[in-house]
Formats: C-alpha cells, sequence, structure tokens
C-alpha cells in the first residue's frame, strides 16, 4: 500500500484518494436517483481530477524529491 513507503505527505494524500471514493459513490449514487445530470457527474470528475493533479499532486512530488 502507498502508506507504507514512509514518504512526507504520502498518507495525506492517500487520505485524499479515499475521500475521493466516498464522494464518487456519493455523486454516482445521485446520479443513478436522477438527482444529478451525467454533465453535473462529469464536472464534479473533472474539477477533482484537474484540482488534485494540479495542486495536490505537484505538492506531494515536490516534498518527496
Amino acid at each position: 500500500m502507498a502508506t507504507s513507503c514512509n514518504l512526507p505527505g504520502v498518507s495525506w494524500h492517500h487520505q485524499r484518494h479515499c475521500e475521493l471514493l466516498e464522494e464518487f459513490n456519493h455523486h454516482a449514487e445521485e446520479l443513478n436517483k436522477s438527482l444529478k445530470t451525467v454533465g453535473e457527474f462529469l464536472g464534479f470528475l473533472t474539477d477533482w481530477f484537474v484540482g488534485h493533479t494540479i495542486y495536490e499532486d505537484q505538492k506531494l512530488f515536490k516534498e518527496i524529491q
């Protein structure tokens, strides 16, 4: 598992990925119940992925270099 490598920030980063899975499941359930549109669901995924990649992934990689 990623958290076992003892690199700074990896445990927190792994937690963020776990939170994403929870958010994803919540949004997918709303989509399934027609409480959210496909566009809204894709917007959530795009916002999270872009934001996470630009801010959190870059911060983590700077810390471990």
